[in-house]
């Protein structure tokens, strides 16, 4: 059977083939450390050796994937969508899902084969970021966070703990599950480089960790998987959900545009609140 990365038994080293250090094929190594260094010095001014924040590695990934086109042997194009003020904005990702048409185009598509359009295949990583709190974790907020890890379509949540960075895929009672990413490797620039299996074990963690969940930074970027607009729309309407459940303690929303948003300041400001932006 296929995947969006191959063939399920080489698709392992397809996707590690993404991070090769080799800056010269950006289109079949786009996540190379040297890649990620340039385009977040392009774009944001960051030299390399610089602190990324969640939100600073999602605006770089995003940029890496928004005009790539992955080389073969993957299906489609693979694309990040990075949204860091805590919201996911509907146009910019329907935008990004049909290539850049006018909002016209995609509704005619959509009229000739709406169930089509929904199936075809359009892996994307949405990447969302989120402060819980100032000084420190909103406990409130902590139910909210053990849904967002087990909905279907997450895939963790970047984070940590004081300085060190960290990798959160899920929780037990009132602990996170954490991998520590902080595993020095030889620098590896072809495929040939990962033909044996003991160095291909060193890529997939063994072990994992445990944190105290009101131990985590505030700062945090939730990854949400999805490979075609009918597993996008099932994560939008459960957000929705959630957000009818928690009130006040849900702390991500689903907007059709930034212009809604700030509509919706400009509201509370006439409301005679202050509000920090």
């Amino acid at each position: 059977p296929k995947t969006f990365f191959g063939t399920l038994e080489n698709a392992s080293d397809n996707i590690l083939g993404l991070f090769l250090d080799n800056e010269l094929s950006p289109e079949s190594s786009p996540f190379s450390i040297q890649r990620i260094c340039r385009v977040a010095y392009e774009h944001f001014g960051l030299p390399p050796g610089s602190w990324f924040k969640g939100s600073t590695i999602s605006l770089t990934l995003d940029a890496i994937t928004a005009n790539l086109q992955v080389s073969k042997p993957f299906a489609c194009d693979f694309k990040v969508l990075a949204f860091i003020e805590g919201a996911i904005y509907l146009d910019e990702v329907e935008q990004r899902f049909n290539n850049g048409k006018s909002k016209n185009e995609i509704e005619e598509e959509q009229k000739k084969n709406a169930q089509k359009d929904e199936e075809e295949p359009q892996p994307t990583l949405l990447l969302v970021s989120s402060i819980l709190g100032l000084d420190s974790v909103n406990t409130a907020y902590l139910d909210v966070v053990k849904e967002l890890l087990a909905m279907p379509y997450s895939v963790g949540i970047m984070g940590g703990e004081d300085k060190r960075a960290l990798y959160f895929i899920g929780f037990l009672e009132e602990y996170l599950l954490f991998l520590d990413p902080h595993l020095v490797q030889k620098s590896l620039k072809n495929k040939t480089d990962l033909l044996t299996a003991d160095q291909k074990q060193t890529y997939s963690s063994q072990a994992f960790f445990s944190l105290k969940m009101n131990k985590m930074q505030t700062s945090v970027t939730f990854g949400f998987y999805v490979s075609n607009k009918r597993e996008m729309r099932e994560l939008v309407e459960s957000m929705q959900k959630f957000s009818e459940k928690y009130g006040d303690d849900w702390f991500l929303s689903v907007m059709e545009s930034k212009e809604n948003k700030e509509q919706a300041n400009c509201a509370l400001k006439d409301d005679g609140f202050l509000v920090l932006e």
